[in-house]
C-alpha cells in the first residue's frame, strides 16, 4: 500500500505532470496553440496534434517484468497489464480523430524463440528496448501480446479504416547506445532500418487528400533515418516523413536525466552538421528541458542550411508533458526576446484515462 502511494506521488510529481484527462483536450490545445505563437516567428491558428504512447499514459506497453506481464505506466508500477494498440488507438480517436499516433518498434534477434514461432510478425510495439535474452521473454503472456501488438496488425487496422484521412502514425525506431554513433554504425542497426522500410513501403500506397504524408518516421539516431530512407525505391523515398528527435545539451547531471527510459544521445555537433547537410529531414522533436537554448541553436541551423542554399524548410515539434503548463511557459521562454524562425509543426502530450474509458469507446 505505501509503495503504491509513493509511485502515484512520484508520477505525479516528477513522471508526466503534464499530463491531462481527456476532458482537458482542448484547454490543453488552446494552451500551447498561444504558447507556439509566442515562441516562433510563424503564426498559426491551428496545429497538428500527438498522442504519445498511442495516446495512453497509462496503457501503452512499457516493457516487460520478470512474471512475463508486459506493463504500463500506471501507478502499480510495472504491475499495470498493458492494453493492445488497437483499442488504445480507438480510444485515441473517439476523443478526437484528428490526433496522431506515436509508437515505438523493435525487431528481435534473427536467432530468438519469438521468430521462430512467429517467423513472418515483423516489428513489435513497446516503448523499452526489450531484453531478448531473458528466460520471461519466451513465457505465453508475452509471446501472445507481441503476436497481437505488430506494426502490421497496427497499421492494417489504421488503413482499413482509413484513419489516415485525418491522422498520422509517427514511428520511433528504438535503437541500443552502440547505434547512434555517426561513424561506426553496428550491422544490425542497419537491419532494424531496412526491416522497417521494407514492411511499410506499401502503406504508402494510401494518399490523404491534402497530399501530405502520414507516415513519419522519428528516431533519436540521424544514421536510422538515413538508412531507412536510403534502402527505399526512388519512388517511395519522398512518401515518408523524417523526423528526427533531438536529445539533450548541457551537464552530466543533465545527460542522467535524459537516461531515465533509455539512451538519449547527447545533441551534439556531429548531429547538428547531419541535420545542416541532411536536406531530406522535415523536423526536429525536441524538448525544452533537454535543450534550454532551443531557439538559439536551431536558428542557427535553420541559418546555415540557408547558406547552403538548401529550399526544403525545416520544422520543429515539442512535448507538452515534462511540466505544468505554467512551467511549461517559463520552460519554453527562456529568452523571451529571441523567436524560433521557423513553424512549429505539432506538439505531443500524454493523454491519462482509466481502463473503464477505453471500455467505453471500443
Amino acid at each position: 500500500m505505501f509503495f503504491s502511494s509513493f509511485m502515484s506521488i512520484l508520477k505525479t510529481a516528477i513522471i508526466s505532470p503534464g499530463r491531462i484527462t481527456p476532458n482537458k483536450l482542448k484547454e490543453h490545445n488552446d494552451f500551447f496553440i498561444k504558447l507556439s505563437n509566442d515562441i516562433t516567428k510563424k503564426q498559426k491558428t491551428s496545429y497538428e496534434i500527438i498522442g504519445h504512447g498511442s495516446s495512453s499514459f497509462r496503457y501503452y506497453p512499457m516493457g516487460i517484468n520478470c512474471k512475463g506481464l508486459v506493463y504500463g505506466n500506471g501507478f502499480l508500477n510495472k504491475n499495470t497489464p498493458a492494453l493492445d494498440i488497437i483499442d488504445l488507438i480507438k480510444t485515441s480517436i473517439s476523443v478526437d480523430p484528428s490526433i496522431s499516433i506515436e509508437l515505438d518498434v523493435h525487431y528481435p534477434p534473427k536467432n530468438h524463440y519469438i521468430k521462430k514461432k512467429f517467423p513472418n510478425n515483423g516489428a513489435y510495439i513497446l516503448h523499452n528496448i526489450p531484453k531478448w535474452e531473458k528466460p520471461y521473454m519466451k513465457k505465453d503472456t508475452v509471446l501472445n501480446y507481441f503476436n497481437k501488438n505488430t506494426i502490421k496488425n497496427v497499421v492494417d487496422f489504421f488503413v482499413r479504416n482509413e484513419y489516415y484521412h485525418k491522422s498520422k502514425v509517427y514511428i520511433e525506431l528504438k535503437l541500443n547506445k552502440e547505434c547512434f554513433d555517426i561513424h561506426n554504425f553496428e550491422e544490425h542497426c542497419k537491419e532494424q532500418s531496412y526491416n522497417l522500410a521494407q514492411e511499410l513501403k506499401q502503406y504508402t500506397l494510401y494518399r490523404r487528400e491534402d497530399n501530405e504524408n502520414w507516415l513519419c518516421i522519428t528516431s533519436f539516431s540521424p544514421l536510422a533515418l538515413k538508412i531507412f530512407r536510403d534502402t527505399l525505391p526512388n519512388d517511395f523515398k519522398n512518401h515518408f516523413d523524417y523526423v528526427l528527435i533531438a536529445g539533450y545539451t548541457g551537464s552530466w547531471i543533465k545527460s542522467k536525466l535524459a537516461q531515465l527510459k533509455g539512451f538519449v544521445p547527447r545533441f551534439d555537433s556531429k548531429i547538428i552538421s547531419f541535420i545542416i547537410q541532411s536536406e531530406w529531414i522535415d523536423t526536429i522533436w525536441f524538448s525544452a528541458q533537454g535543450i534550454p537554448q532551443y531557439k538559439k541553436i536551431f536558428n542557427e541551423i535553420i541559418q546555415k542550411r540557408k547558406e547552403l542554399d538548401i529550399i526544403k524548410k525545416i520544422n520543429f515539434s515539442f512535448s507538452t508533458y515534462q511540466k505544468t503548463p505554467r512551467k511549461m511557459v517559463n520552460l519554453m521562454h527562456k529568452n523571451r526576446t529571441e523567436k524560433l524562425n521557423a513553424e512549429i509543426r505539432s506538439f505531443m502530450f500524454d493523454l491519462d484515462y482509466k481502463k473503464e474509458f477505453v471500455n467505453r469507446q471500443i
